[in-house]
């Protein structure tokens, strides 16, 4: 993305999403099945340094609870908003023992922030989000 980051922003691109699961090379490999955390990295800085609206998606699983806090801080150093996402039951590769619920999420995260539930319209209908305050 990154080799692209400038095409796209000249051809009409304001925002892009990243997902981005770890921040660990090996554990990104693992999840994504791609060894590809540092070209994700590069394209994700090149679209900040241009210009581009970035948001963070994280698909949160055991695998990756741990680094729930770096990503946190990652995403907060960069002023970018992250969106933690369930695993979702698709696919041949999913894993009942990978889920986290929202629920253990938000308690792992008040371990460390507080959590301000934020009402928003996002399309259609209303959608309950919560604000974390580092």
């Amino acid at each position: 993305m990154y080799y692209l980051a400038e095409d796209l922003k000249e051809n009409g691109l304001d925002n892009v999403n990243f997902s981005l699961d770890s921040l660990n090379k090996e554990n990104f490999k693992s999840i994504t099945r791609r060894d590809d955390l540092e070209n994700v990295l590069k394209g994700l800085e090149k679209s900040l340094e241009i210009g581009l609206n970035v948001k963070l998606n994280t698909v949160i699983q055991k695998r990756n609870l741990s680094e729930v806090f770096d990503l946190i801080e990652f995403s907060a150093k960069r002023k970018l908003p992250i969106r933690f996402i369930e695993l979702m039951p698709i696919g041949n590769s999913y894993n009942e023992d990978d889920f986290i619920s929202e629920d253990a999420l938000k308690s792992k995260i008040k371990e460390k922030y507080n959590l301000e539930p934020v009402k928003t319209k996002f399309g259609f209908g209303l959608q309950i989000i919560f604000l974390l305050r580092i």
